[in-house]
């Protein structure tokens, strides 16, 4: 028959190995993460008679350095793009995605080959946005 009472069934590694340090020799400590099975809320609502636990982190916000005059070595719009606001971005995707949509026709099909136009007189950045969105990959994915 299986422990029911959680606080008896809680695990402190920091104890045990006070416990049994003479005995044994931690080599080392690691953890997992594995699928959630549909059982263990059946076992928390029908055998414990208690909602089953959340376990959710709260990230921190990254960290942005202070902004430079003159970033050496960085895209400057990916650079610029960190001290806006997101919500600024992706106003401006969804108005850029919106601009292409017309519900009175029919979508234009996809070219086969979408990078293979050249592009003239278009600075390396830009290139490399376009590029980027014929693909349909990057930044321009985070609105459906």
């Amino acid at each position: 028959q299986p422990c029911l009472e959680l606080e008896q069934r809680n695990w402190k590694t920091l104890d045990f190995y006070r416990k049994h340090q003479d005995v044994i020799t931690p080599a080392g400590l690691t953890f997992y993460q594995a699928d959630w099975d549909d059982s263990v809320q059946e076992f928390y609502h029908k055998s414990l008679q208690m909602k089953a636990p959340i376990f959710e982190y709260d990230f921190p916000p990254p960290y942005i350095r202070p902004q430079e005059w003159f970033p050496k070595g960085r895209p400057f719009n990916l650079y610029l793009d960190k001290y806006r606001d997101p919500k600024d971005i992706n106003k401006d995707f969804l108005l850029r995605k919106l601009k292409e949509i017309n519900p009175f026709r029919e979508t234009k099909p996809k070219y086969k080959y979408p990078n293979a136009q050249e592009f003239t007189n278009t600075p390396s950045w830009l290139v490399l946005e376009k590029r980027k969105e014929r693909l349909g990959r990057g930044r321009v994915n985070e609105i459906n």
